[in-house]
């Protein structure tokens, strides 16, 4: 279990390395001191708890301590901070109610080659013949029908994000802030959707409503391709009065389209009291969209939405939103949702429509890091180093078990860092103000056969009982060690048998 723990860690750590660069050898002792963590400098990907807040975590017998330490590959050169990764794409999606209009049922089409409109409906198994027969896609301005499909009967499914719109309520979200105060201007919230109880029989009308992103992949389908060449503009989706009578999801893919909307997070963990901020760009290949008109809402773990989120036009085809969060119930940790719908024109008059889903996870710290003393040195017989120890003050409002890791670098000649090795502990804490310490062993840092003073990084003090990052620090105080030399290192033992793999196939 210990092995298979430290192991999933240093894949982690591996993940901020590239590139290749020898180590240079610095002197000098420094004095062991404890910093507070109010002085921490900022990196990206960084969480820092505002306040903490005692939250619901699985009950469980206490465990005794463990801690262990991993070589990482002291050749590539380690890139400090997490940076999210940015989201796009060129799809859309309509959620038609039963007794669709015309206009409900017509789409924008920028993009007519190789374009595909997928059509679902909550028809029950007893009508599902008649559903897509006669149904067709025709061009608004040209009234040529466009695809060449048979009516036969359809089959197949595809799972969707569905996002019907809920019926305004309220009450729904008053527990997620403090004295009543709403969750944000603008920002009312929606009827919570009720979790999914009926079985999955056939259509998808009454599970839309009740989850829909679980609802669809027993629905009856369609895929409509444009067969006729055509020029962009509106599309309507010819309908019967059996699809009619139901309701029904148009999804629209354009592979050839230009147009993407793409959407970059300042974070992608969000902590109690903080913001979620997202930046979207829209672009028809390097021309910035302006213009567009935004409609989105904000979806919970445990499902609550909350709708008519405010879009803030920057320019150049930048648009941006914030939505604090300040639920410190349980069922809001996890991973939330941000869905945004843009629409508009381009300069030559083509009409598009996108939809994205921005994802971030929010966690409700009940513990924080407080104190870091520098890296020690600590020497065995014959003044031997055998571990650099790092100590760290960790402040809880109650019992838990908790991770802690840090990575340790070398710097070149040239500035750059190196990882050297990576430390975890896992311990049991009580409410208060606990001590947690790594433990970078000889063995692991002797296979970087690296010189000089050891530099602390991405400190991460993580809840092992809901998987939360509670406390983040990428530049790890900037505390360095005294500098040491690659003889002066003790290992205990031979080598593990998954780091002697690595030093044969030079991954080390």
């Amino acid at each position: 279990m210990r092995s298979n723990l430290l192991f999933c860690v240093s894949v982690l750590a591996l993940a901020a390395c590239s590139g290749t660069q020898e180590s240079k050898p610095e002197s000098g002792e420094v004095p062991i001191e404890r910093v507070s963590t109010d002085l921490a400098v900022r990196a990206p990907g960084d969480v820092v708890p505002l306040s903490l807040r005692a939250t619901v975590l699985p009950v469980r017998d206490g465990d005794a301590t463990i801690s262990g330490s991993d070589p990482l590959p002291v050749k590539q050169v380690f890139t400090l901070g997490r940076m999210p990764t940015r989201i796009a794409g060129k799809e859309f999606r309509r959620v038609l109610d039963a007794g669709m209009s015309k206009d409900a049922a017509t789409i924008p089409i920028d993009a007519p080659s190789g374009a595909r409109v997928v059509v679902f409906s909550s028809a029950s198994p007893t009508t599902q013949m008649d559903v897509f027969r006669n149904v067709h896609l025709r061009h608004v301005a040209t009234d040529k029908v466009l695809d060449l499909s048979r009516d036969t009967l359809p089959t197949g499914g595809k799972l969707l994000d569905l996002h019907p719109p809920p019926k305004a309520d309220a009450d729904s979200g008053k527990f997620l802030t403090p004295g009543a105060a709403p969750l944000s201007p603008g920002l009312p919230s929606l009827t919570p959707g009720p979790a999914l109880t009926t079985p999955v029989i056939g259509g998808f009308d009454e599970i839309a409503r009740l989850a829909p992103e679980t609802g669809l992949f027993q629905a009856p389908n369609r895929t409509f391709s444009i067969d006729v060449p055509t020029v962009p503009g509106f599309v309507a989706v010819e309908t019967n009065e059996v699809f009619k009578s139901s309701p029904a999801i148009i999804d629209v893919q354009q592979p050839s389209s230009t147009i993407e909307l793409g959407a970059t997070r300042a974070s992608d963990l969000v902590s109690f009291g903080e913001q979620a901020e997202v930046v979207f760009d829209l672009a028809d290949q390097s021309t910035p969209l302006d213009g567009a008109k935004f409609l989105g809402h904000v979806r919970t773990p445990g499902g609550d939405r909350y709708g008519n989120l405010e879009v803030v036009a920057l320019g150049g085809g930048k648009y941006s939103t914030k939505v604090p969060v300040v639920s410190a119930d349980p069922k809001h940790v996890g991973v939330w949702s941000i869905h945004v719908k843009a629409t508009g024109a381009t300069a030559d008059g083509r009409p598009y429509e996108r939809d994205l889903d921005v994802p971030f996870s929010y966690t409700v710290p009940f513990a924080k890091m407080t104190h870091v003393t520098t890296p020690k040195i600590v020497r065995g017989k014959g003044d031997m180093v055998t571990e650099i120890a790092v100590d760290v003050d960790v402040e809880s409002v109650q019992d838990a078990r908790l991770g802690l890791s840090a990575v340790l670098v070398v710097r070149d000649a040239d500035g750059k860092e190196h990882p050297v090795a990576i430390a975890q502990t896992g311990q049991d804490i009580k409410p208060g103000t606990s001590v947690m310490t790594l433990h970078f062993r000889a063995d692991a840092l002797v296979v970087a056969n690296a010189s000089g003073r050891m530099f602390l990084r991405e400190l991460s003090l993580i809840s092992h009982g809901n998987a939360a990052t509670l406390h983040r620090l990428a530049r790890g105080m900037d505390l360095g060690s005294s500098a040491l030399k690659a003889g002066e290192l003790k290992p205990i033992g031979a080598p593990k048998a998954a780091v002697q793999e690595a030093l044969d196939l030079g991954s080390l």
